[in-house]
């Protein structure tokens, strides 16, 4: 028998032992349900700020299987955070890249309602803005900024 008359051969015992190891095929493994928002919420790590001071905003999902976790800043979706009155209270950057715009800087006094938007949901923090003398001002800055402890 030639080489190519052999690998002829070889091709049909193949194909008609449907060319496996001899073990039973394996079941499919199940698709575990895809999780849903049920709730969402968000804060800020202060609602109270002087002139010129920042506060973070996060924002957490709680899942229909249960877990909750804070949303990333940055992801395919994405938060996004509006100020009702950003004469008072404006959103801006956070200091690393990977913070998002989840920064709200303290402007005028008044009080503001920050929404936080993901997909379908929204929630809502107030943060409200007192005035302050320069120095204490620029003294709390300097400490919340780490410039001083």
């Amino acid at each position: 028998m030639d080489s190519h008359t052999r690998l002829i051969a070889v091709a049909v015992l193949c194909s008609a032992c449907g060319g496996g190891s001899g073990a039973s095929p394996t079941a499919p493994t199940p698709v575990s349900p895809q999780k849903t928002i049920t709730s969402f919420s968000t804060s800020a790590s202060r609602t109270t700020l002087a002139i010129g001071q920042q506060a973070t905003l996060t924002a957490t999902s709680v899942y229909s299987d249960g877990t909750s976790a804070q949303i990333p800043q940055i992801d395919t979706i994405g938060v996004e955070w509006v100020s009702n009155d950003a004469s008072v209270a404006g959103i801006e950057p956070g200091q690393n890249p990977s913070d998002g715009w989840n920064q709200v800087r303290a402007k005028a006094p008044g009080t503001t309602t920050i929404t936080a938007t993901y997909g379908s949901q929204t929630a809502s923090v107030s943060i409200t803005v007192t005035q302050t003398g320069t120095v204490v001002g620029w003294i709390g800055n300097l400490l919340q900024e780490g410039w001083i402890e």
